[in-house]
């Protein structure tokens, strides 16, 4: 782990660590080194939705929790959907990370489910989701599992 350079690092008489770029302060030392590594001088790629809000960040769940909070929004998967950085161009789903969408794209758009749990008609387009699946649908499957190759 990186850690912030004794520059960036003031103590302040009352026991507090204050950041010597921005002047924030923070109780523990820990709490600085992360805000010097992670938000302070770094690039904000998550910014509101709300084109009069100036919000940015660097961290998805933190936007997520301001639009709630300050918006009202994200009660429905439409609206995380609209954080997506990565657009399917087929059927429009959205990705944050882009090997998902990768991994859409090549197994899951516009395919037919190919994996079928051994046990009841469930289908999935992955083998890991039928998988997962079987672990908590069907526990006791897996003491047979030599016998269907998973």
């Amino acid at each position: 782990m990186e850690r912030a350079s004794d520059a960036t690092l003031t103590v302040i008489f009352s026991g507090d660590y204050c950041c010597s770029k921005c002047g924030k302060t923070y109780k523990a030392k820990r709490s600085l080194w992360r805000h010097v590594k992670q938000e302070c001088d770094s690039s904000k790629p998550f910014s509101c939705l709300i084109e009069t809000c100036a919000y940015r960040t660097t961290r998805r769940y933190m936007l997520k929790q301001h639009m709630r909070l300050k918006h009202q929004l994200l009660n429905n998967m439409a609206d995380v959907n609209a954080l997506a950085v990565h657009r399917c161009p087929k059927c429009g789903r959205g990705y944050k990370v882009k090997r998902s969408l990768w991994r859409h794209t090549k197994f899951e758009c516009q395919q037919y489910p190919k994996f079928v749990c051994p046990v009841c008609p469930y289908k999935a387009k992955q083998k890991s989701t039928v998988v997962s699946h079987i672990t908590t649908r069907h526990p006791d499957f897996w003491m047979l599992k030599e016998r269907f190759n998973f």
